[in-house]
């Protein structure tokens, strides 16, 4: 009777064992890792391939134009130039931007690369002196007559030779186009320029100038500016060149697998160079290097707040 109840349980413990199966009854709910089509979620990459900080090339650019002015705190009629300057970018915004050079006659905000930039523009056109204020539009050559074969134009009230010249260089098409990436610590910069283009292009000594420019800085002294009222703010005053005087040599005329050039400035220094930090820009710009001024010419144009970033458009 023993042995008979000692192999009924032998035989029960071995019948259980061979019912059990691999699949756990159904219990309902859902798997958080299940995702439909068989795949487990990884989680994210833990290397991933980032794009460019700026964004692809497009296929178009915007065009764009530089003011580049002369002028200085003892000038009378350099106040109501600038407010024409202003008036322009108003009109053309993200389209213009200006600097200003601040030049001559002992001007306490005066840098050595503006007299390299005065010659430039005006290299072969037998000029011996300047009317202040007077700008460059995008180094195009002049329309006024007396600076015929400059880069450089007079004001021209009343028939504004600036504004017509910002819109004759605004209706070009632009072959290329800026993206920028900057940064500051510590008085260091770090500025990444991009330059965009979907075909070679052809022109000859092809350049990246980039100016440090601060906005709204006061006079030397109360009342250092001629022509303006005690409190009188610079706007868009040229504090250094990041680059070469007359910019940095790029090729442009080599088809790019990723459709841009790059030029990088590391660690440049600004300390000394500013009033108001919170108060300044990059701007950056392609520009053709050549011996005489009528042969010059700026193919687009970018300007960005420190610190940021500015993609193409």
């Amino acid at each position: 009777m023993r042995k008979a109840i000692m192999f009924f349980l032998v035989a029960s413990i071995v019948l259980a064992l061979g019912s059990c199966t691999k699949d756990a009854p159904n219990q309902g709910g859902s798997n958080p890792f299940y995702i439909p089509g068989g795949s487990i979620d990884p989680g994210p990459d833990p290397d991933p391939t980032l794009g460019s900080p700026v964004g692809d090339v497009p296929l178009t650019f915007t065009k764009k134009v530089i003011i580049e002015k002369m002028t200085g705190e003892w000038c009378g009629a350099c106040p109501g130039g600038g407010n024409t300057i202003d008036a322009i970018v108003a009109a053309n915004p993200g389209k213009v931007y200006a600097a200003s050079w601040q030049m001559s006659n002992g001007d306490p905000f005066q840098i050595p690369e503006s007299q390299a930039w005065r010659s430039h523009i005006s290299a072969g056109a037998g000029l011996s002196g300047f009317s202040f204020p007077s700008a460059s539009i995008s180094r195009a050559t002049s329309i006024t007559a007396s600076y015929a074969d400059a880069a450089l134009d007079k004001i021209g009230q009343p028939n504004n030779n600036w504004a017509t010249q910002t819109n004759a260089e605004l209706a070009k098409t632009a072959d290329c186009g800026l993206a920028l990436v900057t940064s500051e610590k510590d008085d260091k910069v770090n500025v990444d320029v991009y330059v965009g283009y979907n075909n070679p292009i052809t022109t000859p000594n092809t350049r990246v100038t980039i100016y440090l420019i601060e906005d709204k800085v006061p006079e030397s002294t109360v009342g250092a500016q001629a022509g303006a009222a005690d409190g009188y703010l610079h706007p868009h005053m040229i504090r250094d060149v990041l680059t070469a005087d007359l910019g940095n040599p790029i090729d442009l005329n080599t088809k790019s697998a990723t459709n841009y050039a790059k030029i990088e400035i590391k660690d440049f220094d600004i300390a000394g160079k500013y009033h108001d930090k919170s108060n300044l820009y990059i701007l950056a710009f392609v520009n053709q290097n050549e011996a005489e001024a009528k042969e010059l010419s700026v193919l687009n144009v970018q300007e960005v707040h420190l610190g940021e970033t500015k993609k193409f458009d």
